[in-house]
């Protein structure tokens, strides 16, 4: 594997094949779409100025990834202008940040970037690899409905895996699976004020609506989501979800969300203290059935809403969860508030702790 050097802006003018000295940023952009598993770049300390997107098109493969990494974490700081800088260029392309397209198998580590006019990373190469990021303020040169994401998984993302990253003050998500993105994990993020741009989205989103089969057997696991002001994960069209030992507090709209079709998912052990419904099952165009809810601690704050929200309850399963609701009801199922006596009762779940918050 040949180990390349790229210095900060303005920094390095050495040749590639000098393994001491660190080549010019400008220069070593020009290499990216012809790498392969045998190159590792590694960004010295300091700061590179965006002007346009970084692309990647190059190649690893299972077991020797592509590797782009910082000689520190957040060592490398990849600045853009935030909201002084146009969010399309002339060509219509959007001004994101690093952009992996054709390739698979590479591996983003350790890099810092702020101030992206919209996503920090749009990802569209099978089995990538990011971790260990820090992302901050993305997105907010955009006039109109969407962009700002962190992390943006397109349709070829599959196998994609998202840990151990730092990301806030996103205009609109963390974390955005989308268009039959499958077999994702987002795993152990700390996801900060999500949604800046109101209820635009939500911290973390897998979202198969338009697509055939969907988003299938992603998984979110173990990350730790304050502060968005809309909900905290949502799955739309996401059938075999796993959702699992996340965190979820001070959000402002519901903890958990599963909506069209995310049937079969297993929603277990996580932690959510919610304003609104801390679980919710939305009704629409395709049933949510099959649901686990399992081992979760369910609070909300707003007694103007339940812990949980089912409008359609297709063999859901509920069983040893943690309720405590700021209003007299524990639930509410096809339109029906329940206490905790009606709730059992009706035989969804008799094995939690139920109180007041």
């Amino acid at each position: 594997m040949s180990k390349i050097l790229i210095a900060a802006d303005g920094k390095g003018t050495s040749p590639i094949d000098s393994a001491n000295q660190p080549l010019s940023f400008d220069l070593a952009k020009k290499l990216f779409d012809k790498a392969t598993y045998s190159d590792e770049f590694i960004f010295n300390d300091g700061l590179y100025n965006f002007i346009e997107p970084i692309i990647i098109r190059g190649s690893g493969k299972q077991g020797t990834p592509l590797r782009f990494s910082s000689r520190s974490k957040g060592g490398a700081v990849f600045k853009g202008l935030g909201k002084n800088t146009p969010f399309q260029l002339a060509n219509g392309e959007h001004q994101n940040g690093f952009v992996l397209r054709s390739g698979s198998w590479v591996e983003i580590d350790g890099l810092e970037i702020c101030d992206i006019p919209y996503n920090a990373f749009d990802v569209a190469s099978p089995n990538t690899h990011i971790v260990n990021c820090i992302v901050s303020r993305c997105g907010h040169a955009v006039k109109g409905r969407f962009g700002g994401t962190g992390i943006l998984a397109g349709p070829l993302a599959e196998g994609s895996i998202f840990e151990e990253n730092y990301i806030e003050h996103t205009r609109e998500h963390i974390v955005y699976i989308s268009n039959g993105a499958s077999k994702c994990v987002v795993k152990n993020n700390i996801c900060m004020f999500a949604c800046d741009a109101d209820e635009l989205g939500c911290a973390i989103q897998v979202n198969g609506e338009g697509t055939l089969n969907g988003c299938l057997d992603n998984k979110i696991i173990g990350n730790t989501i304050i502060g968005a002001t809309s909900r905290a994960i949502l799955v739309l069209f996401g059938p075999n979800t796993e959702i699992s030992g996340n965190i979820c507090h001070n959000n402002k709209g519901p903890g958990i969300q599963l909506s069209m079709g995310s049937s079969k998912s297993k929603v277990v052990s996580n932690h959510i203290i919610s304003d609104k419904s801390a679980f919710y099952i939305s009704k629409d165009n395709k049933v949510t059935s099959d649901v686990e809810l399992t081992g979760n601690i369910l609070y909300n704050t707003d007694s103007h809403y339940t812990p949980i929200t089912v409008e359609l309850a297709q063999n859901f399963k509920s069983e040893h969860n943690i309720i405590k609701s700021a209003s007299k009801y524990v639930a509410l199922v096809e339109g029906k508030p329940l206490d905790k006596s009606a709730w059992q009762i009706a035989g969804y779940d008799r094995s939690s702790d139920f109180g007041l918050v």
